[in-house]
């Protein structure tokens, strides 16, 4: 049982008129807590033995003891980050000295006007550090609200090129929607290529684009010769 607040402090009997109620007739005790406040108590307050600051400061060095371990356990059990995983997302887009897309022509225009349609600069967008201009607001929103919809295959270059591992210029006039993608190719020699097998020719050139993008992306010129063999040893 623990041991009562005021068990060594002397109570004063404190002259009362005697009536009738019970705890009237009870001894008063009087004392000062942090050496002012006066109490006066008709119940007995208790209070736990408090431990000795030996022995907190003893539980403290274990207790750190035992968060050091864990910390150190967490540490060493966390994967270590993937070498292999690349820093940022490479990007490979045709534009011009002007980061121009397309050289300036709309491409929500192939799909809406089925035709090419020069952008005006006042009607400008952003995407993948390109920038794309549209020949009216309206195009502009329907771009900016969904824009892999309207961006060309293969970041604007050459659709032919790619199917055989190569990357080349383009020209905006040359043109084509397949499985709703904007393609397009640098001459009419490579046009009449890729209309010998689309299906085909696109499938080579899903498989082949992403390694071009990862041997290409970042080079001042990454387009290749005309008559050059391409980097990818998969295509030669």
């Amino acid at each position: 049982m623990p041991k009562s607040l005021f068990a060594d402090i002397p109570c004063k009997e404190t002259p009362r008129q005697p009536t009738n109620r019970p705890y009237d007739r009870m001894p008063c005790v009087q004392h000062f807590v942090f050496g002012h406040l006066n109490l006066t108590s008709k119940v007995a307050i208790h209070i736990p033995q408090f431990p000795s600051m030996k022995t907190i400061h003893s539980a403290l060095t274990v207790l750190s003891l035992i968060l050091g371990s864990i910390s150190c356990s967490v540490t060493e059990t966390q994967p270590a980050a993937d070498a292999h995983a690349p820093a940022s997302v490479k990007l490979l887009v045709n534009v011009n000295s002007k980061g121009l897309a397309l050289e300036g022509y709309d491409p929500v225009a192939y799909f809406t006007d089925k035709k090419p349609v020069r952008g005006r600069p006042e009607f400008t967008a952003e995407h993948e550090g390109a920038t794309y201009q549209f020949s009216s607001a309206a195009h502009r929103k329907l771009f900016s609200d969904r824009p892999v919809r309207y961006v060309p295959a293969y970041g604007g270059y050459c659709g032919y090129a790619a199917s055989v591992g190569k990357v080349r210029p383009v020209k905006p006039s040359l043109w084509s929607v397949v499985d709703g993608q904007l393609i397009l190719q640098h001459s009419t020699g490579a046009v009449e290529l890729w209309e010998k097998d689309i299906p085909g020719n696109k499938a080579r050139a899903e498989r082949f684009w992403p390694q071009l993008v990862q041997v290409k992306a970042g080079k001042k010129d990454p387009v290749d010769s005309l008559l050059g063999s391409s980097v990818l040893t998969e295509a030669r």
